[in-house]
């Protein structure tokens, strides 16, 4: 987001690519999704299910899904598509990705 918006954040991410060799940065060229969520969007929970091979079944997790995930509302709109959709209120991708190999998602 902020190297979409902010000019200062790309132009020192810019000038660190340069330093380090890499091609410069350009704004909305690249998409930077959730390692789970690339998961998720790849495969998706009744695929995974079946290629699990070690069962989490049975075990209890408690997922956190941090201030970088759940970053406001207003730079992702799109991620919140009404009840039941994942939000960035109430996302549930990592919930429903281990309850798909066993585990039981607690509070």
């Amino acid at each position: 987001y902020d190297l979409s918006h902010d000019s200062g954040s790309r132009e020192t991410v810019a000038k660190l690519a340069a330093k380090s060799g890499d091609q410069p940065y350009e704004a909305g060229n690249v998409e930077t999704i959730h390692a789970l969520e690339w998961i998720r969007d790849a495969i998706g929970t009744d695929e995974l299910r079946k290629r699990v091979k070690n069962s989490l079944n049975g075990l209890k997790i408690a997922n956190y899904y941090g201030c970088m995930y759940t970053r406001p509302r207003h730079i992702f709109p799109e991620k919140d598509k009404g009840p039941g959709s994942e939000s960035t209120s109430k996302p549930h991708f990592m919930d429903d990705l281990l309850a798909a190999a066993g585990a039981v998602n607690v509070e």
